[in-house]
């Protein structure tokens, strides 16, 4: 088990959380305040102040598992972990319904150089599309999940309720819930590290969903 102590300064940790195996399984919010006290008051130094407290921290969540390792992150730590980090946001051009390849469009938008390994995050900030990663050689693909799709969430049942949108606006939020609003890809020598046949996926579910939305947070 690995124990990530967040130090907010003054005795106080900002959070806490635990992994095993680089997974994370369980993590606060912040910490109260009187967790703290007992070991905040016996120490001066904050380094020698936090390293107790950490130490503490993770005894009080023993049953959590068996800790191996602490990592202590101090207020400069996350000064540099914020410089790591790199958000755009941006506009896609208007596509009409269906699957679209986008990968070099978002690749474009994205700042450079990137970084040589990270991580690129993208969110959607839309209710009635998708982000997908699928094949990206024959355009066919793209055309039988759009049929797939409409056999799977069709228009006009009779049992919606939110119809005063359109007939293709309840099965776009469905849609969209389906699929997901945001990917998460690998960044490796610079590049995205996608597979050789994968591709980036504007899933438009509107007829005239306009432009869309999208968000870019790079770590690395």
């Amino acid at each position: 088990m690995t124990v990530n102590c967040y130090y907010a300064g003054f005795g106080a940790v900002h959070s806490i959380e635990f992994a095993k195996k680089d997974e994370l399984i369980w993590r606060s919010g912040t910490i109260n305040q009187r967790l703290t006290a007992e070991i905040a008051n016996k120490y001066t130094y904050e380094n020698v102040q936090f390293y107790f407290l950490a130490n503490y921290i993770a005894a009080f969540f023993k049953k959590h598992g068996d800790v191996k390792k602490i990592n202590v992150y101090t207020s400069n730590d996350m000064a540099t972990i914020n410089d790591m980090i790199t958000q755009v946001e941006f506009m896609l051009k208007p596509r009409s319904r269906g699957f679209h390849l986008i990968t070099d469009e978002i690749i474009r938008q994205l700042p450079h150089p990137l970084p040589e390994s990270g991580l690129l995050n993208l969110f959607i900030k839309h209710t009635s599309c998708a982000l997908s990663i699928n094949e990206n050689a024959d355009p066919d693909v793209r055309h039988d999940m759009e049929a797939i799709y409409n056999h799977l969430v069709r228009e006009r049942e009779p049992y919606y309720y939110h119809i005063f949108e359109g007939d293709d606006d309840m099965p776009a939020h469905a849609k969209s819930s389906l699929t997901g609003v945001s990917l998460c890809i690998p960044i490796t020598r610079g590049k995205l590290n996608l597979g050789t046949w994968q591709g980036i996926y504007l899933c438009e579910f509107r007829h005239d969903g306009g432009s869309r939305r999208v968000v870019a947070t790079i770590l690395g």
